[in-house]
């Protein structure tokens, strides 16, 4: 066979290819087979599939969805003005966040002081130890009972070596008066309406590049009308204000 005769076979099995696929059509047999053991087994082996394509894909994995899990970040921010009374008519002592806010940070949490034990014009200096921090080491009747240079157990001090009579405890070297140590009956501090809190939530989804800083602001009034809503009417329930963060909202940030 020539080469001439080899480039017309190839040429001409690619005619009838061609000509094939415009020009004729295929159909598959269908074969019916009348068992009703074979078509019941068929529909269920389809009702399997429907329920797992639905059931378990569609509506429990929702697999037409896709999924980012979040990396967040949240801080908490306290401002306001505390004021407590001071005697003799002197001008009221003012507190703000750094004084009431105690620790100033914490994990997952914050504390906002309202009542404080406080005692007048303490300073460095010698006294009678408290007779409420324990007997032993603290009540004395002689200068024997107060070895000097030791500290009180569970005192406020180191003892001085002397016991002081009629109060009948060891006089001590640290912070004078010793602590008053009981609660007052009302709050010491005031003016908590005017408290606001800051919470900051930093979300960001990787997979879809998308970043979003969402800020609540919260004060007492609001949490309150909330609480008194949720007791008597949830529907009636009060969300706190949610936007997203400025570069600035009233010197916050």
């Amino acid at each position: 066979m020539g080469a001439g005769q080899s480039v017309k076979t190839i040429y001409g099995k690619i005619g009838a290819s061609v000509q094939a696929f415009f020009f004729e059509y295929e159909t598959p047999r269908v074969i019916t087979m009348k068992s009703r053991r074979i078509g019941v087994l068929y529909r269920l082996v389809q009702l399997a599939l429907l329920i797992y394509l639905i059931g378990y894909v569609f509506v429990y994995s929702k697999s037409y969805q896709r999924f980012d899990v979040a990396d967040s970040s949240v801080v908490t921010k306290v401002k306001g003005i505390l004021q407590r009374d001071m005697p003799n008519g002197a001008p009221a002592e003012i507190w703000d966040s750094n004084d009431f806010v105690v620790p100033a940070q914490e994990s997952d949490a914050f504390f906002v002081a309202t009542n404080l034990i406080f005692t007048e014009n303490q300073g460095q200096g010698l006294c009678p130890e408290d007779r409420n921090v324990g007997r032993r080491g603290i009540h004395c009747s002689n200068d024997t009972d107060c070895p000097a240079g030791t500290p009180t157990p569970y005192g406020n001090g180191v003892r001085t070596g002397r016991c002081v009579l009629p109060n009948g405890t060891c006089e001590i070297s640290g912070w004078c008066p010793t602590e008053i140590d009981y609660t007052p009956k009302k709050p010491v501090l005031y003016g908590f309406d005017t408290v606001t809190i800051l919470v900051k939530n930093h979300v960001n989804f990787r997979n879809f590049g998308v970043k979003r800083l969402v800020c609540s602001i919260f004060s007492p009034t609001e949490w309150n009308d909330k609480q008194t809503d949720r007791q008597t009417d949830r529907q009636t329930d009060r969300q706190p204000e949610n936007r997203l963060c400025k570069r600035s909202i009233g010197g916050w940030l």
